[in-house]
């Protein structure tokens, strides 16, 4: 079989082509980007952001190298601000400064496809006071480093714990970087007192901003 590259011509430079053997029926090639023994050559095209991308082929056994007259176009569509999600768990949580809340980006479409490799940047929009907001892995939610700024997983996420030793309540929103919207929902959460109760459940003290100083209720 000839070597055949296949390759962007035009289209936004967030495409990812990897060379595979041609789906059955079709008999197998030398190796993937090499043609069969019907003459074809296969790939697979995804994209981190949206647009219309055109595709070639280029012979490049051949010499000099031979690319195809015909091209093929791709419109890879966008998530929606609509139909993303922007979710906190829970949503009061004690100011003190380590319990957090963990606020979740989902990045759909109105079919439910999800999109991994999209820029997130979380920002508090109202509440008095600076809350602290970190990008953690979702799974693990160990910090990334990345202050408030993330890419989203293969399932389209991107996960943030947020802290306060402020007490208030926050709206927080979600910008897509890369496709420039903002999730239409936002999040909401409270920090709150922390308490001291006795053992029948009534309420003794409360912490004035962390829960080492406590100021009675009576």
């Amino acid at each position: 079989g000839n070597t055949v590259a296949i390759t962007k011509f035009s289209g936004p430079n967030a495409e990812t082509i990897t060379a595979i053997d041609c789906p059955s029926p079709e008999p197998a090639g030398i190796s993937p980007g090499v043609s069969n023994s019907n003459g074809k050559a296969c790939a697979t095209i995804s994209a981190s952001q949206s647009g219309t991308y055109v595709i070639q082929a280029t012979d490049t056994t051949s010499d000099p190298d031979v690319t195809l007259t015909q091209t093929v176009t791709i419109n890879f569509t966008p998530a929606t601000a609509a139909d993303s999600t922007l979710i906190a768990v829970p949503t009061s949580v004690v100011a003190n400064g380590t319990d957090y809340s963990l606020i979740t980006a989902t990045l759909r479409d109105a079919s439910n496809n999800v999109f991994p490799n999209q820029s997130i940047t979380l920002t508090k929009i109202s509440g008095t006071g600076s809350p602290t907001i970190d990008a953690v892995n979702c799974t693990s939610l160990t910090t990334l480093g990345t202050g408030s700024t993330s890419t989203t997983n293969s399932s389209g996420k991107v996960c943030y714990k947020v802290t306060s030793s402020n007490l208030g309540t926050f709206q927080f929103e979600a910008t897509n970087n890369t496709e420039n919207f903002d999730i239409t929902q936002t999040a909401t959460v409270s920090f709150i007192e922390a308490s001291i109760w006795d053992a029948s459940g009534k309420e003794l003290a409360y912490a004035v901003q962390d829960d080492s100083t406590y100021q009675s209720r009576y």
